[in-house]
């Protein structure tokens, strides 16, 4: 007899042997005993969870010549043995994925007239019936819905979202379960100690993971572990074969890790894709040692969760008091990003050694990265940078350099997500004192100042703001009034957007753009705020200085004007933490300035071509 696999040599022939579906079982079981079996079964469920087994020993038992139908199928009777080698003519076995048209279910319907030749019934076992075509399903709905007494339909799909309601109506619906891994590993065990194999119980059990619910499946690894001819097989043998790594390999990685060894972390790396481990494999391997490392930092008694041995217990107990809940929580979404990624991505490598660099240094890797130098947005040099909390330099002045050539280092992050402190800033900003007395500081409840903006020059198109903020309408008095000069009242800003002087420049250029760069870097780190346009402000605004109560913001882009103007009340409260004062947004509109000097700069030339022609027909030529 020729050579079978392993998982048809011993597929169940018997309800009995039919494991990981009891509840499946029971039902088809009790309407064989009680002879109400349905006219038209749905078996749904992922691959090698015995849908279409389940279907041929319906098949069997209804057909089957044993008289006692708690019996049934009996699996030695003439039918039954037919039916499992495939010849008994009244189960037909039809395949949607290649017979899925409006024709090959014509055959079928025509075929259903004719009564069983042999059996009692006459059975019609579709599989991946999905795979039908929309005239195909409407072709089949009558014959489905009222077929002959004498014949019964069992449909099987590893996806029933894609059949249509009027399918799914006519059918009993029976859901198929992932096998669980302790019952697929005591199977394989009867199998092995069958053949006379011995295999370790972390062994059965890495293969029963690694099988992901499916019978199937794992006897397809299963019987290459036995190919070899061993009559004992270990899990080091079993990681072989299968392309994995050792749990020790996976605790050397995640030492290197935790102790921020980038470098060692990628030559580790290195060393397994050398050898030539499958790195998809390694991603979702990795990712279940980090769930074992939650487990064992939280169960008192891990072992009977996870699918290492025993030795490897204490050595994760050990590891998990180095790591935090956090730590493992970003390692396993990176992982599973990654996993993801690698799906559709033929350099999995890079995808396996950007997660090392994203898990080992997650801070430097979530920060932003500066803009080249030839993006609008303006540069600002690395030594201009403040040291948070530090009101000056050295010697007690700004603690703001401009100079290009000084290094002050990396700008460090305070707890609110700023990289510069106010006393940073206010040495180049206006006293922020009150007429009469000392610093005012503006009520928790008072909202942040208004804003200016020309109407005229509205944008086209504005974002939409997401729930949660506020839009501060632009009407004539909304808001707070800033905070006035000694002597005078306070008064609404008017904007003259082409004009220079609506605002003077402060001591130096950088340190604008440094309050400009920290005010957006509180924007993005505002755990309540939700924009994700933030970053586009950076380059086409550029703030160009404060005059008392007034900061005066050139923009080159009716986008950005309208995102200004929506949410000025957060971006005023965000200026006040930052400054300590009220100040009033004015806008200055760079295209429109630069629209009006083009304008005007043709105008002039109209009027000297005008005077030209004037002069050689001798007489007014008049401009429109």
């Amino acid at each position: 007899m020729a050579y079978r696999a392993l998982y048809r040599e011993t597929r169940p022939e018997v309800f009995s042997e039919l494991i990981g579906q009891e509840s499946i079982v029971k039902i088809i079981k009790h309407q064989i005993r009680t002879g109400t079996v349905s006219h038209a079964y749905l078996f749904c469920g992922t691959r090698g969870t015995g849908k279409t087994t389940t279907a041929r020993l319906l098949a069997k038992a209804v057909n089957c010549l044993e008289e006692d139908p708690e019996g049934r199928p009996c699996g030695h009777c003439e039918n039954c043995k037919a039916i499992s080698e495939g010849t008994f003519i009244d189960v037909i076995e039809i395949d949607a994925a290649s017979n899925n048209g409006v024709d090959n279910i014509r055959e079928l319907r025509e075929s259903v007239k004719y009564p069983p030749a042999v059996g009692r019934m006459k059975v019609y076992i579709i599989d991946e019936v999905h795979m039908l075509s929309q005239g195909a399903y409407n072709a089949l709905l009558k014959t489905l819905e009222e077929p002959p007494d004498y014949v019964i339909f069992i449909l099987a799909t590893t996806d029933p979202e894609r059949l249509p309601q009027t399918v799914l109506s006519r059918c009993m619906r029976l859901d198929f379960r992932r096998v669980p891994g302790s019952v697929l590993a005591a199977h394989m065990k009867d199998i092995t100690r069958q053949r006379g194999v011995e295999v370790s119980d972390d062994a059965l059990r890495l293969i029963a993971s690694n099988a992901d619910g499916s019978v199937r499946d794992s006897l397809s690894i299963l019987e290459q572990c036995l190919a070899g001819g061993d009559k004992v097989i270990g899990r080091d043998q079993v990681l072989e074969l299968i392309g994995g790594l050792s749990t020790e390999f996976y605790q050397r990685l995640t030492d290197r890790v935790l102790a921020g060894d980038v470098s060692g972390a990628l030559m580790t790396v290195d060393e397994a894709v050398r050898e030539g481990k499958d790195v998809r494999q390694m991603m979702k391997d990795w990712m279940t040692f980090f769930r074992s490392l939650m487990i064992v930092k939280y169960v008192e008694k891990p072992e009977d969760m996870l699918n290492i041995s025993s030795d490897n217990v204490a050595v994760l107990k050990e590891q998990s008091q180095r790591i935090s809940l956090s730590e493992i929580n970003n390692a396993i979404v990176v992982l599973a990003k990654a996993i993801d990624d690698s799906r559709y991505s033929t350099q999995v490598r890079i995808l396996m050694e950007m997660a090392v660099v994203n898990i080992t240094m997650p801070d430097v890797a979530s920060q932003p990265q500066p803009l080249p130098q030839s993006h609008t947005r303006r540069s600002v040099p690395s030594g201009s940078r403040p040291q948070a909390g530090v009101p000056g330099g050295a010697e007690g002045g700004s603690a703001v350099n401009a100079s290009a050539g000084t290094s002050q280092g990396a700008r460090p992050r305070t707890a609110s997500g700023l990289g510069m402190s106010r006393a940073g800033i206010e040495p180049h900003l206006p006293p922020r004192t009150s007429p009469g007395g000392p610093s005012q500081e503006r009520p928790v409840d008072q909202p942040p100042a208004a804003i200016d903006i020309d109407e005229e020059n509205d944008m086209d198109f504005v974002p939409d703001i997401p729930a949660g903020i506020d839009a501060y309408e632009n009407r004539g008095g909304a808001g707070p009034e800033p905070i006035a000069p000694t002597g005078e009242a306070a008064s609404p800003v008017q904007e003259s957007p082409n004009t220079d002087a609506a605002a003077e420049p402060p001591e130096s250029e950088t340190d604008m753009a440094v309050l400009w760069e920290d005010l957006m870097d509180a924007m993005e780190a505002d755990p309540d705020d939700h924009h994700h346009f933030w970053g586009m402000l950076r380059g086409t605004v550029i703030p160009q200085g404060i005059k008392g109560d007034e900061i005066l913001l050139s923009v080159n882009s009716n986008t950005a004007k309208g995102m200004i103007k929506r949410n000025q009340q957060v971006l005023s409260q965000k200026l006040y933490d930052l400054t300590g004062k009220h100040l009033v947004i004015v806008v200055k509109d760079q295209a429109k300035g630069e629209a009006e000097e083009k304008s005007e700069e043709e105008r002039r030339e109209l009027e000297e071509l005008a005077k030209k022609a004037s002069a050689f027909l001798g007489r007014d030529v008049p401009i429109k």
